[in-house]
């Protein structure tokens, strides 16, 4: 078993694997799904193994098309102090994420030959320990990339789903493309929590934004400039009230980008 995953995220895997397999022979599947993997490194060699181990391996996979994207971030603000690192695993379509490191080896191999298995997947359980994974779809996505990410955790009442969603794709996806425009902005994104849900799950869609700099972080975002030409006709409270009725916002945090593939 790869030592990345988690009993939990593999569990999930398997389960959804039947649910999945009609919607591939009837279309190409472009899901964009995101996993993330909350980690509390035990080891100073922790981010030396993701940087010099774990990305050549991850290089590989997205060659051979099974990965999009992953990347190493430092959590140095988490909400419990119970991790320090969170890695972010891309894949396109869910037939991806089912078959998730199936070629393990093989790929290490291509990255690192002549090296030993078994002891880099030692090395990593000695340096890190996981602490959970969760899963998402990206529904929507507006800009470039950039190494500051601040994710904005938002928890949305019951049968609110609809509403939630049309204010963030009608109200403020085009308020983000603008501050985009303005260099306010690298990126946008939301995304929407699978694989859990009830009453009792804390979030179930996540905001994200993307920026080049801390400069440009803490810059002046959207403006009332953008606000007003936007939304000519919407005062900026009327919008912060529907804002407020749609969702609570539970949990922000702010990541850096150590490391990225490709």
């Amino acid at each position: 078993m790869n030592p990345r995953w988690s009993l939990f995220t593999l569990t999930l895997i398997v389960a959804l694997a039947p649910c999945y397999n009609v919607s591939y022979a009837q279309d190409v599947d472009t899901t964009t799904v995101v996993v993330y993997s909350y980690m509390k490194s035990t080891s100073p060699d922790y981010v030396d193994l993701e940087q010099n181990v774990w990305a050549p391996i991850h290089r590989e996979m997205h060659k051979a098309g099974e990965l999009w994207g992953w990347s190493l971030t430092s959590a140095p603000y988490s909400l419990d102090g119970s991790y320090d690192y969170v890695t972010v695993n891309v894949f396109r379509g869910w037939s991806a994420f089912e078959n998730a490191y199936s070629n393990i080896e093989e790929r290490f191999a291509a990255a690192h030959p002549g090296k030993d298995w078994a002891e880099a997947s030692a090395a990593t359980d000695a340096a890190r320990k996981i602490i959970r994974s969760e899963v998402f779809v990206l529904d929507e996505w507006v800009g470039t990339t950039g190494d500051i990410l601040t994710y904005a955790h938002m928890r949305v009442p019951p049968g609110g789903a609809a509403d939630y969603v049309n204010l963030e794709t009608e109200v403020w996806k085009p308020m983000h493309e603008a501050a985009i425009a303005e260099g306010n902005l690298n990126a946008w994104g939301l995304l929407r929590r699978v694989l859990t849900g009830g009453s009792t799950s804390p979030y179930g869609y996540i905001a994200l934004n993307m920026y080049e700099s801390v400069e440009q972080m803490m810059g002046p975002g959207i403006t009332p400039e953008i606000v007003a030409a936007v939304h000519p006709d919407t005062e900026w409270s009327k919008i912060g009230d529907m804002t407020t009725a749609a969702r609570d916002a539970v949990w922000y945090e702010t990541r850096f980008r150590i490391a990225q593939v490709p």
